[in-house]
């Protein structure tokens, strides 16, 4: 039975298969944990956005365990280093039993800039909910340090209104306002179109595209 940890899924049955782990994958886990911890039993955390006590982090020694938990992927190759696993999986299972949760309290975080559209937060949270958290979290792909981003203006503005209080340099932002030179694409659901539109297209800084990326079944 697949546990917890690996989200419901199958072992491979061939090398073609995809969503599904690889032969190898519990001799990877197993290494890349802690001795003698049970990965199976981790309580899931969000890795996004974390404080370091530099002192406990010494103590514990958890760069040389970060490390070497990089060098089990790097030998058995089953993370590729492109991939969300990689960024917050490892370390997930490397710092596995040195993480709490910090009450929101002492520090109130706001998550979603850059991938929850602004209307939605507006309906939730209201105008001035900026005055009410500590950290915004900008946990979409899109950042707002990029050149010419496109995270929404309201979303951009208290990094731009912390770049400007620290006087610090500011990328170039996308020109406001409308533009005559606006056109739309659009294509059939499931027409192979998505990868192209999602992966490609939207990464370029003055295109804004979207679409599902669903394989075709």
């Amino acid at each position: 039975e697949v546990g917890p940890l690996y989200g419901g899924r199958p072992e491979c049955a061939s090398d073609e298969e995809k969503h599904c782990l690889s032969k190898n994958f519990d001799e990877f886990v197993e290494k890349a944990s802690p001795d003698g911890f049970n990965a199976e039993n981790q309580t899931a955390w969000n890795f996004g956005f974390c404080l370091f006590h530099l002192d406990n982090w010494r103590e514990l020694e958890l760069t040389s365990r970060y490390e070497s938990s990089m060098r089990v992927n790097y030998e058995l190759h089953e993370v590729p280093e492109t991939s969300l696993v990689f960024g917050l999986g490892i370390p997930f299972l490397a710092l596995a039993g040195t993480v709490d949760c910090w009450d929101d309290e002492d520090v109130r975080v706001r998550d979603g800039f850059g991938f929850i559209e602004w209307q939605r937060y507006q309906k939730t949270f209201g105008e001035d909910f900026f005055s009410s958290v500590d950290v915004a979290h900008y946990t979409g792909r899109d950042k707002p340090w990029v050149a010419k981003t496109t995270v929404e203006e309201s979303a951009v503005r208290p990094w731009l209104d912390m770049m400007e209080l620290e006087g610090m340099n500011i990328p170039e932002q996308l020109a406001s306002g409308a533009t005559d030179n606006l056109f739309a694409v659009l294509t059939s659901p499931h027409s192979e179109s998505e990868w192209l539109m999602r992966n490609l297209l939207d990464q370029h800084p003055e295109v804004c595209a979207s679409g599902e990326t669903k394989k075709q079944e």
